[in-house]
Parts: structure tokens; sequence; C-alpha cells
């Protein structure tokens, strides 16, 4: 498990890991808690008076906030107090394979614009600039990450789409906030599934009758044996301030091109687990075993 790909295993006994072959350049498990932009105050420079800019501090993303401009757009963030966040997610939005994204943020308001402490500069609102094609898919997610631990109030994200191929720009969630990433990556046995509600019933005559529901993904995450801060500050600090009833973003690889959205949504978790103490342990101490299931929101 000490490596630093997406999915990994513990080398055993002393014994060397064995070596796979690369796929490529990956990371590991990414987490991102609303929690703090959740509490700030949100404004944005145009809006439809129906689809207010609190709709994205609503974790039901069909719930979307809308602007009535087609292809610029700011949102500032006030947080209320200093916050070292280091990455911005936009859940369920509308945008084009040409958006991008811009997130900055400074001591005073009117220093956003002027001295931003933090400067991402224009970022593709998907990896490598391109959009998946997948017929129906629900939710799509955008992440910008930077590099960050100057607290601070002041934030703003600024949208562009100059392809202007809707009339309004909308999302349905904004997370920002400090990310967890843990020291290690997944276990092998890190799974990912589809959750069915489709109803079928047999007749008496048996023919079969069945009404389509949609389905939600669901992410089972298992950690082996990791360093006490990420036990504590990581995993249990997801289960006492979001538990089964507030969403969380996570991306099982956020350096993923291709398959982005497939390991990336929106979830809640389906079950709170144990944070067991192992026989092992690292430089810092007693390694910990947990677990994070979680289940895509939809609408």
């Amino acid at each position: 498990m000490y490596d630093y790909a997406t999915f990994s295993d513990l080398p055993y006994n002393g014994l060397v890991a064995p070596a796979f072959p690369s796929a490529g350049t990956g990371e590991r498990v990414w987490f991102l808690s609303p929690v703090n932009s959740d509490l700030a105050t949100l404004t944005s420079t145009t809006a439809v008076s129906s689809l207010p800019i609190t709709y994205l501090q609503d974790q039901a993303p069909s719930k979307r906030w809308r602007s009535s401009a087609s292809t610029v757009e700011a949102i500032t963030i006030d947080f209320g107090y200093p916050i070292a966040a280091n990455a911005l997610a936009l859940v369920s939005h509308n945008l084009s394979t040409e958006a991008v994204l811009r997130v900055r943020a400074a001591v005073t308001s009117g220093a956003i614009t002027s001295a931003p402490i933090v400067e991402t500069n224009w970022v593709s609102a998907w990896p490598l600039g391109v959009k998946p094609s997948d017929a129906n898919w629900l939710n799509y997610v955008s992440l910008v990450r930077f590099t960050n631990d100057a607290p601070l109030r002041y934030w703003r994200l600024d949208v562009v789409d100059p392809a202007a191929t809707q009339t309004y720009i909308e999302a349905g969630r904004l997370a920002l906030g400090r990310a967890w990433q843990p020291t290690s990556g997944l276990s092998f046995d890190t799974s990912m599934a589809y959750r069915s509600s489709d109803l079928q019933i047999n007749s008496p005559w048996n023919t079969i009758y069945a009404d389509a529901r949609f389905p939600a993904r669901v992410f089972d995450m298992r950690f082996e044996a990791h360093e006490q801060r990420d036990a504590f500050d990581g995993a249990m600090e997801l289960q006492r301030r979001r538990g089964m009833a507030k969403d969380i973003i996570v991306a099982l690889d956020p350096a993923e091109t291709t398959d982005f959205h497939r390991y990336t949504m929106q979830g809640v978790m389906t079950g709170i687990s144990a944070v067991t103490r192992q026989p092992l342990w690292s430089g810092n101490g007693p390694l910990y075993q947990f677990s994070i299931q979680l289940q895509e929101i939809i609408f």
C-alpha cells in the first residue's frame, strides 16, 4: 500500500511488493466536503430569481442555480472567516466542451481581482479539454485543484463558455474547501458498481413486468493499512461531519482522463465503518483499517 498510484496493495512481512505493468500516471483517491462552502455567502453576477445561487448549497444536484448569462458568469464566495481551501468542485452543470473555469482568492474582497493570493488562471472544465459523449449522463463533475495553505476569506469562481451552445449557465452543486487525499492508495478489493431499484413483478402466468428506475453508482472503497492521521483527520472527520445524510465529492483517480466522469461523483455514505487498529506500524506509528461506501446522488 505504500505507493502513490490509484490502487495498491500492502507488502507482506517485509517482502518487496511485486512490480506491475504501468498504466500511466495515476493518483490516490481524493475527497472534498462542501461543509465550509455550504455555510458561506454566495453571490453571482446574474441569476434567475426563481433559481437562486443558494441552490448550489443544496445537495440535490437536480435543484440547479441558473444564470441568465449564456457565456460569462462569476460567483463570489465569502466564507465569513479564512479557509485554506485547495479545491473546487462544480456538479451537474451544462457546460460545453469549450468551457473554462478560474478560481481566485484574497484577504479582502477587492483584492480578489486586483491582487489575488490564489490564482489558478483559466483551466478547462474537462480533462484534456474534452467533454465525454456518454448519452444521458446525469451529473457531470468538474474539479479545479490548486496548491494553497493560506487561510483566505474571499473567493471567486469565474465561468466562461465561449461555445454558447446554451442560452444560460446552470449548475446543481458547488463545493469549495480543503480536500483530503490519503497518504497511501486504495486496496485492490475496492469496487465500483451500479445499484438498481428496477421493479420486477411476475404475473400468475409467469409473465414478467418491469418498471425501470435510474441506477446509481456505488463506490466501495477499502483502506487496508493507513496512517493514523488519515484515519483520524480524514475518514473519521468525514464520518463525524457528513454522516450518512450529507454529500461528499469523491474521485477514485482525479488524474484520470478518458473515464474521469466514471471515477468521480457526488454521493452520500451508505454505512459508517469502524476504524480498526492493525498489528502494523510505519515510522509514524500504528496503521488503521477502514472503508468508505458511497452511493451517487442522482436527483
